[in-house]
Order: structure tokens, then sequence, then C-alpha cells
């Protein structure tokens, strides 16, 4: 097997196919410094318009434990049957700043 076709065969496997951009970062730094790239996500850096959109989700910050409570608590009102559609709905809309999907 050529080493292109090798390399190609491996980035399949490890990516979501071999990308121009990840065929020249191999061909460059190899196959072992790729794994290794790959196993260190915080070397990756991010795009300018990935941080701008995460920094504006207030969920991040968020503790989990404390989402988790609320996303439970809401599920429990929904279960209630005495309640009207309305309720139901704004419930739903609160659980959607929650990003809880149902």
């Amino acid at each position: 097997m050529s080493e292109l076709l090798n390399q190609k065969h491996i980035l399949s496997k490890l990516s979501f196919g071999a990308t121009s951009a990840e065929l020249k970062q191999v061909a460059k730094t190899g196959i072992e410094a790729y794994i290794q790239f790959q196993l260190e996500p915080q070397s990756i850096n991010e795009s300018s318009r990935l941080e701008n959109y995460l920094s504006q989700l207030d969920l991040i910050n968020r503790n989990p434990i404390e989402l988790n409570q609320k996303a439970t608590a809401l599920r429990k009102k929904l279960q209630n049957s005495q309640l009207s559609s309305e309720q139901q709905q704004e419930i739903q809309q609160d659980s959607r700043k929650l990003a809880i999907e149902w």
C-alpha cells in the first residue's frame, strides 16, 4: 500500500475522513505526531467565532449538578396531569433555556 493510501486509510479510521489539510499535516509531521496532537484537544485552536458563541451561552459556566436538578424539577412539573397546556408550554420554554431536549 502506498504511503498516501496508508495515511488516507488511517485518517479515515481516526476522523470523519481525510481532508486535504489533514493529509498535508500528516505528510509534514507524520501519523504519530498527528495522533498525539488529536489526543491533546487543549492544543487545538478554536475559531474566534466559536469562542464568541460559547461565551454567550450561560450554560457553559453553570454547575452541571444544578442544571440537572433544575431539569429534573421541570420534568416533574410536566408529569403533573393537573397542569394546563399553557402551563406545560411555559415549562417547556423554560427547559429550552436549560438546553434540555424533550
